[in-house]
Protein backbone atom coordinates (compact mmCIF):
# COMPACT_ATOMS: atom_id res chain seq x y z
CA UNK A 1 0.00 0.00 0.00
CA UNK A 2 2.82 2.52 1.40
CA UNK A 3 4.46 1.57 -2.26
CA UNK A 4 1.30 2.19 -4.33
CA UNK A 5 1.25 5.86 -2.58
CA UNK A 6 4.76 6.62 -3.15
CA UNK A 7 3.94 5.82 -6.88
CA UNK A 8 1.22 8.11 -7.03
CA UNK A 9 2.67 11.05 -5.04
CA UNK A 10 5.31 10.74 -7.41
CA UNK A 11 3.10 10.71 -10.86
CA UNK A 12 1.46 13.53 -8.93
CA UNK A 13 4.48 15.55 -8.82
CA UNK A 14 5.63 14.98 -12.21
CA UNK A 15 2.21 15.97 -14.02
CA UNK A 16 2.27 19.02 -11.98
CA UNK A 17 5.60 19.93 -13.16
CA UNK A 18 5.15 18.92 -17.04
CA UNK A 19 1.53 21.00 -16.77
CA UNK A 20 3.40 24.40 -15.33
CA UNK A 21 1.88 24.21 -11.92
CA UNK A 22 5.23 24.77 -10.10
CA UNK A 23 3.59 25.63 -6.57
CA UNK A 24 1.50 22.61 -6.58
CA UNK A 25 4.01 20.42 -8.02
CA UNK A 26 5.81 20.88 -4.41
CA UNK A 27 3.15 21.11 -2.36
CA UNK A 28 0.20 18.78 -3.37
CA UNK A 29 2.61 15.88 -2.88
CA UNK A 30 4.19 16.89 0.21
CA UNK A 31 0.72 16.47 1.67
CA UNK A 32 0.11 13.57 -0.04
CA UNK A 33 3.31 12.09 1.64
CA UNK A 34 2.21 13.50 4.90
CA UNK A 35 -1.55 12.05 4.43
CA UNK A 36 0.71 8.91 3.79
CA UNK A 37 2.55 9.19 7.23
CA UNK A 38 -0.15 9.86 9.03
CA UNK A 39 -1.94 6.73 8.01
CA UNK A 40 1.11 4.73 8.58
CA UNK A 41 0.55 5.66 12.48
CA UNK A 42 3.91 7.62 13.34
CA UNK A 43 5.95 6.02 16.30
CA UNK A 44 6.78 9.80 17.61
CA UNK A 45 3.65 12.26 17.07
CA UNK A 46 5.70 15.11 18.35
CA UNK A 47 8.08 15.00 15.57
CA UNK A 48 5.15 14.52 13.12
CA UNK A 49 3.58 17.21 13.92
CA UNK A 50 6.82 19.52 13.98
CA UNK A 51 7.45 18.36 10.47
CA UNK A 52 3.66 19.38 9.40
CA UNK A 53 4.03 22.87 11.06
CA UNK A 54 7.13 23.53 9.03
CA UNK A 55 5.57 22.04 5.85
CA UNK A 56 2.57 24.65 6.92
CA UNK A 57 5.11 27.70 7.74
CA UNK A 58 7.02 26.65 4.23
CA UNK A 59 3.53 27.14 2.00
CA UNK A 60 2.91 30.26 4.05
CA UNK A 61 6.18 31.84 3.47
CA UNK A 62 6.33 30.81 -0.57
CA UNK A 63 3.31 30.68 -1.53
CA UNK A 64 1.71 34.47 -0.14
CA UNK A 65 3.07 37.57 -2.16
CA UNK A 66 3.20 39.62 0.56
CA UNK A 67 4.89 37.67 3.09
CA UNK A 68 7.29 36.03 -0.03
CA UNK A 69 8.40 39.35 -0.77
CA UNK A 70 8.62 40.90 2.34
CA UNK A 71 11.22 38.06 3.88
CA UNK A 72 12.13 35.98 1.55
CA UNK A 73 13.33 38.77 -1.51
CA UNK A 74 14.29 41.72 0.66
CA UNK A 75 17.00 39.23 1.88
CA UNK A 76 18.08 37.19 -1.01
CA UNK A 77 17.89 40.37 -3.60
CA UNK A 78 21.37 41.60 -2.47
CA UNK A 79 23.13 39.02 -2.42
CA UNK A 80 21.98 38.32 -6.31
CA UNK A 81 22.92 41.86 -6.72
CA UNK A 82 26.69 41.03 -5.95
CA UNK A 83 26.79 37.82 -8.19
CA UNK A 84 25.27 39.21 -11.55
CA UNK A 85 26.74 41.37 -13.71
CA UNK A 86 25.65 45.04 -14.09
CA UNK A 87 23.55 45.35 -17.11
CA UNK A 88 25.34 48.18 -19.32
CA UNK A 89 28.49 48.03 -18.72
Amino acid sequence: MTGIGFVVVLATALALAFAGRGRAAWIVPAAGLLLLWSLSGPQFWPFFAGVTLLFVVSIALFTWPAVRSSLVTAAISPLLARMLPKLGD
